[in-house]
């Protein structure tokens, strides 16, 4: 079989682009699909930011422990 200069076959330099190629599209994927796990994420973090937020406003509205608690009135109060 001829060789290059390097002393390859043609057989091992096709096999060599081919798994190039596939590394290429393999690294490329990956990379797509980094890209669209974040931008396809963020709009949930964002959603569950704004949830614990209003959480948190409605706790702090409802917060009745500070709060005494009224006189008993009512007929539970007459036993």
């Amino acid at each position: 079989m001829p060789r290059d200069q390097t002393g390859h076959t043609e057989l091992k330099l096709e096999l060599k682009r081919r798994w190039a190629r596939i590394l290429f599209y393999v690294i490329v994927a990956c990379g797509i699909g980094g890209v669209l796990a974040i931008v396809l994420n963020v709009p949930m973090l964002f959603g569950a930011l704004i949830i614990v937020r209003r959480a948190n406003d409605y706790a702090s509205l409802s917060n009745t422990a500070a709060m005494p608690c009224p006189p008993p009135t009512g007929i539970a109060t007459r036993a």
